[in-house]
């Protein structure tokens, strides 16, 4: 099996998964086709199903979930007579910051970078950012330095939505460059936001890294 699952993100259009191939990354539906012959038969919370087709062979690729969301079976595998000994510290959040201008003046392209600095190897990075497209128009997406060209994609909804992925090597970033966004504002007078809607943070063993979600401010001037 080629593929591997890198993380989940969820937009207006519905569920979407991301998957990883060697170092490159393909956001996904249900009935989508993939190379080698595979297509996505069906996207669970669980699992995804992958079917190769050549001879319709099946196969679920797990979906891993933050270890938060299974407190029952977290509590169950820690014998209850030695809860200290058998429960690990809990990992600090990963930190994203943003970096950019404050005011920028009408019609003015702007860059902002999302920078991150976490505590525990960072593998995989797909995010969703959302911003008022009445107000800000997107020019462009680039991989920071954490993450190498051929390790990113990215895509750009005319609705306010970029969805952005990221893959690499495990490694720890402190005030890493993940990426870079580029933006026109349209229209002076108004404060325009850009929110990380989804964020999956996976480590270096496939389990998800809790995220903050820091939002950007900018205020459009003449």
């Amino acid at each position: 099996m080629p593929y591997r699952v890198a993380g989940n993100l969820v937009d207006k259009g519905g569920y979407q998964i991301v998957l990883a191939k060697g170092d490159r990354l393909f956001i996904v539906r249900e009935g989508d086709l993939l190379e080698d012959g595979y297509a996505v038969e069906s996207i669970r919370a669980d699992a995804v199903t992958l079917l190769y087709m050549p001879l319709a062979v099946r196969e679920d690729l797990a979906v891993f979930a933050p270890a938060a969301d299974t407190p029952a079976a977290a509590s169950a595998a820690v014998p209850a007579a030695r809860p200290a000994k058998q429960s690990a510290p809990a990992a600090a959040p990963a930190q994203l910051r943003w970096e950019g201008p404050a005011r920028v003046h009408e019609g003015d392209a702007f860059d902002v970078t999302l920078r991150m600095t976490s505590e525990q190897p960072v593998r995989a990075l797909p995010l969703q950012l959302s911003y008022d497209a009445k107000l800000l128009e997107s020019i462009g997406v680039r991989a920071g330095s954490f993450f190498p060209d051929g390790n990113f994609n990215s895509h750009v909804s005319p609705n306010g939505s970029i969805l952005v992925g990221g893959f690499g090597p495990a490694a720890v970033p402190s005030d890493a460059e993940i990426a870079v966004f580029s933006f026109r504002p349209i229209r002076a007078g108004g404060t325009a936001d850009l929110v990380i809607s989804s964020v999956t943070i996976q480590g270096a063993e496939g389990r998800a890294i809790a995220p903050d979600r820091p939002v950007f401010r900018i205020n459009i001037i003449p």
